[in-house]
């Protein structure tokens, strides 16, 4: 979605977070139900997953099959905990590593508002676009008036209430006048 949509894109992005937050909530209170606490940040087995590092994952053409061959690759890092017949220990690996996502997800979502806000999104490119050709499609009339609060010449604008002259600077200034 992020082509199209960087709104829709951090929503989703969001919708992936707060959907892990409830699996998250869900092994806790299994764990609740049987009667067990969390590991705590000095467990030891907490700490061995929490040094596991991920290796990069390089897409480059067969982004299907280069994404299993990763998943097969990684995936017996994590085999003492999630291949264990102890369901306690199964779900307090869970509950770290949705813990840990979570946290990426929150990251990401930070970052695609930072790009948002740089760059806007594709109906503000958009607008820009078309804002541009506008523009250069319509000189500047060398009778309009300068924009009294910016000194820029003005355009003939249209709008519900009538015609006006609007500061071609616009949307950077918002000044107008009447005709």
């Amino acid at each position: 979605r992020s082509a199209t949509s960087k709104e829709t894109e951090i929503k989703l992005t969001d919708v992936a977070r707060a959907s892990l937050a409830e699996l998250l909530g869900d092994f806790e209170i299994f764990l609740a139900d049987q009667n067990v606490v969390p590991w705590g940040k000095d467990d030891k087995e907490r700490n061995k997953i929490e040094a596991v590092r991920l290796p990069e994952f390089n897409q480059k053409d067969d982004p299907l099959h280069e994404y299993w061959v990763y998943y097969h690759q990684v995936k017996p890092l994590f085999s003492d905990w999630f291949d264990n017949k102890n369901c306690i220990v199964v779900g307090n690996a869970m509950i770290l590593i949705l813990q840990r996502t979570i946290a990426m997800l929150k990251n990401q979502i930070k970052r695609q508002g930072e790009i948002f806000m740089a760059e806007g999104g594709f109906r503000e490119r958009m607008y820009q676009c078309r804002t541009e050709t506008r523009e250069e499609n319509s000189p500047v009339d060398p009778d309009a008036p300068v924009c009294p609060e910016c000194g820029s010449a003005m355009r003939k604008r249209k709008s519900a209430r009538g015609d006006f002259w609007g500061c071609s600077t616009y949307p950077k200034c918002k000044g107008t006048r009447q005709i």
